[in-house]
């Protein structure tokens, strides 16, 4: 006799309340938010490749959708027919938006014809290419952090030039950094 499966069960799609700027989402929203909230950021996270970015862009949108929803209502204009729909046009609009934000990912060629000194020696073409392949398995974001760091770039030039915090960028640039010298000691190893 053949087993009969458990259909599995999805994990819900959770958001908050309240946005990282402290404002509150309706609770209509925030159900609607729950439904269409995981296929969203599934799609995001495919173009921006930051998966906190793309968690506060969407509650950020949903907070931004309920003012608006409040406002026509103190107004008497007409209600939203498709929240869901109108919420993942706003949404996918900010995504639009962050990523025309986004930097352009320089190879390392472009990087060394810029005037500021490389971090590494720029005849070591093992480097290069163990540092593009390295650079490959992150975001764009990351990948400016590492590149705009290794200019002699400040955090604070690169919490305003990405919009990222300082703590945030630093976090990322010393995992970068600690996979290059874990990388770095198994090739001194196998030689």
């Amino acid at each position: 006799m053949r087993s009969q499966r458990e259909p599995k069960q999805r994990t819900p799609f959770l958001i908050n309340a309240v946005d990282s700027l402290g404002r509150e989402i309706d609770p209509s929203v925030l159900a609607v938010a729950q439904e269409i909230g995981a296929g969203a950021v599934a799609w995001a996270e495919k173009l921006l490749g930051d998966s906190a970015l793309v968690l506060n862009l969407f509650e950020g949108t949903a907070a931004a959708v309920s003012q608006a929803i409040r406002e026509k209502a103190l107004t008497n204009e007409p209600g939203v027919k498709d929240l869901g729909g109108y919420l993942f046009i706003a949404f996918a609009r900010r995504v639009h938006e962050e990523e025309q934000k986004q930097p352009a990912f320089l190879t390392l060629e472009e990087w060394a014809e810029t005037d500021k000194p490389f971090y590494l020696d720029q005849r070591d073409i093992e480097w290069h290419v163990l540092l593009d392949e390295l650079l490959s398995d992150y975001d764009r974001v990351t990948q400016a952090i590492v590149l705009l760091r290794a200019r002699q770039y400040s955090y604070k030039f690169i919490e305003k030039a990405l919009g990222i915090s300082s703590a945030a960028a630093r976090k990322r640039f010393s995992t970068v950094i600690r996979q290059l010298q874990k990388v770095y000691r198994d090739k001194k190893r196998s030689r």
